[in-house]
């Protein structure tokens, strides 16, 4: 029964502002997309909903005078379905988001939403499917979802128990294709020298038969 339940939670249509939504158009570009996207990925990535609109118009800023931080955009590209758009901050609080868009054939779209939040937390991803003018939550339908321990093949030989610990403390980071249909994973900021002689991998997902296939490939820069 739980396991039933959960499935209807993320088969159920998701709310969104339909005032935004073109008439008369069946293939949306990124930006408008984002302007109709379900209020709960708003709230799920930390994006304030009363600067949705005000984001696209200005760029995203920070004053290091004032350390005031702009809500703002970095890139809108409609050609290649791509914008980011973040609240700049300093001391690892730079706070940053990522939409792409992947097309089916059976002419639905579906929007991809990464955030990365300085060295606070990991990257975080979810994707909605749009079709029939409604919004659905298929993350755990074509994502094969990411866990840290994967980005590394431990070789225990000379860790002591103070590495193995700090280990699991790297964070890893995502990006969104700006080009391409390929997502990144890579290992990032503190403790990394712990790792020591370990193997360490970089994690891609690459868009194929309508969902993402993970790889991994070998990192050679760590």
């Amino acid at each position: 029964m739980y396991f039933s339940n959960s499935i209807n939670i993320f088969s159920q249509k998701r709310d969104y502002d339909r005032s935004k939504l073109p008439t008369n158009k069946d293939k949306l570009d990124i930006v408008e997309l984002y302007q109709i996207l379900p209020f709960e990925a708003f709230h799920k990535h930390d994006i304030p909903l009363e600067h949705k609109e005000l984001i696209l118009s200005r760029k995203a800023n920070f004053d290091e005078m004032s350390i005031e931080q702009t809500w703002g955009n970095h890139t809108i590209n409609k050609a290649n379905g791509f914008l980011s758009i973040g609240k700049p901050g300093m001391m690892g609080s730079n706070y940053k988001v990522e939409f792409a868009v992947w097309r089916k054939t059976n002419k639905s779209s579906i929007v991809g939403i990464n955030s990365t939040y300085g060295f606070q937390r990991n990257s975080q991803l979810s994707f909605y499917e749009f079709k029939s003018n409604e919004w659905l939550d298929v993350t755990n339908q074509i994502f094969p979802g990411l866990q840290q321990s994967e980005f590394y093949k431990l070789n225990l030989n000379g860790l002591e128990q103070e590495s193995l610990q700090k280990i699991k403390e790297i964070l890893y980071y995502c990006e969104l294709p700006e080009k391409g249909f390929t997502i990144t994973c890579n290992l990032y900021g503190d403790y990394l020298e712990h790792l020591g002689d370990s193997q360490i991998y970089d994690i891609l997902f690459d868009w194929k038969n309508e969902k993402f296939e993970k790889r991994l490939e070998k990192n050679t820069y760590l």
